[in-house]
């Protein structure tokens, strides 16, 4: 996890009047903000012998969502899983702190570094990625009996099912600039791509598959990393219940492509077999035959570029004057357009 950027006095003074409320003494304290993190503030927490993590929630965060994040992390600690952090309670015994509107959820720091992210993959090396697998199998299999009422995000069907309602509802609310006109170039083809994909999953039955948590954003910038080995997984901001295979797709779209250069946004077919093998010896026999299997992924995989596509645009519709819109937006475009799916799991 990144960290060194120093806090604004009002970010100060919010994170030093939520910590008042988990008994910190104020003046023995060091604080510093992570840097990667895209929707909420997470900052760091240096107290005599321990470190913390302190997130807070962007402004219209659920709090059934966080209630359900922390509810799968208390599990997998009642597990004995030891990647993942626990939510710290409040001196009130609460697990969530409400101040000025936001939420707060404190947390174990992880041990280990971030060696790389999604899009900067120049650190994370074929043992890196491989022991990325092992523990995203690892986190799959503890994590399957965890059930739950509590009110969840969307599998990935939703996005393919209703993929052309909501890429043109988002483009329609896009400014007139350069990204607006990339989307609109790419508009047919985009729609086309989607219609096609949710037909393959109606085929293959793939909103009927049995559910459970996926961690639905598992990407080298969320783990940390002690030597090769994954030491911690965290940011459970997109949990949500889904077929494993959702997961697994996930992780390969996230951490086996080129980003730079002509080809940018291509996968890499070396690491995504390197990445199953690990994977799949991790996790042990599947429930599905190998090439029925590879059909799930394939397809899930498409559906999970579009999703990536459209988060995207929803945060270049926040972030509209960020020098990386542009590139940010041209990547999950040329993952659709340039990849043969087919031959990747072939």
């Amino acid at each position: 996890m990144a960290q060194g950027k120093i806090l604004t006095s009002q970010e100060k003074i919010r994170v030093l009047k939520v910590l008042e409320g988990y008994g910190f003494g104020l003046q023995k304290i060091r604080l510093s903000k992570n840097t990667v993190a895209n929707n909420n503030n997470i900052f760091i927490v240096q107290g005599l012998k321990k470190q913390f993590v302190l997130r807070e929630s962007e402004p219209k965060k659920s709090i059934h969502h966080l209630k359900l994040e922390i509810a799968v992390l208390n599990y997998l600690r009642n597990k004995r899983f030891k990647l993942t952090p626990y939510a710290i309670q409040n001196n009130l015994g609460k697990d969530i702190t409400i101040y000025n509107k936001r939420f707060y959820i404190l947390q174990n720091f992880m041990p280990g570094k971030t060696q790389a992210s999604w899009n900067n993959l120049t650190r994370f090396s074929d043992k890196k990625l491989a022991n990325f697998f092992i523990a995203s199998a690892k986190f799959t299999k503890t994590v399957a009996g965890f059930k739950t009422k509590i009110k969840h995000n969307r599998p990935i069907y939703y996005y393919a099912k209703n993929g052309a309602k909501l890429f043109n509802g988002l483009l329609n609310r896009m400014p007139n600039s350069d990204v607006r006109k990339l989307l609109s170039a790419n508009r047919k083809f985009i729609l086309k791509f989607i219609e096609e994909n949710k037909k393959e999953l109606d085929k293959a039955g793939y909103d009927k598959l049995p559910k459970q948590v996926v961690h639905f954003d598992l990407h080298p910038g969320n783990v940390n990393f002690s030597g090769d080995k994954v030491s911690g997984i965290f940011d459970f901001d997109w949990v949500r219940f889904d077929s494993r295979i959702t997961d697994l797709a996930g992780t390969i779209g996230q951490s086996c492509y080129r980003y730079k250069g002509i080809n940018t946004g291509k996968y890499n077919k070396r690491r995504v077999n390197l990445g199953l093998r690990a994977y799949r010896k991790a996790f042990g026999k599947s429930e599905l035959d190998l090439p029925r299997e590879n059909h799930l992924l394939k397809i899930a995989l498409k559906a999970y570029m579009f999703y990536m596509l459209l988060w995207t645009m929803d945060w270049y519709l926040k972030n509209q004057s960020s020098p990386k819109a542009l590139e940010w937006m041209k990547f999950p475009i040329k993952t659709l357009e340039l990849n043969d799916y087919n031959y990747l799991f072939s």
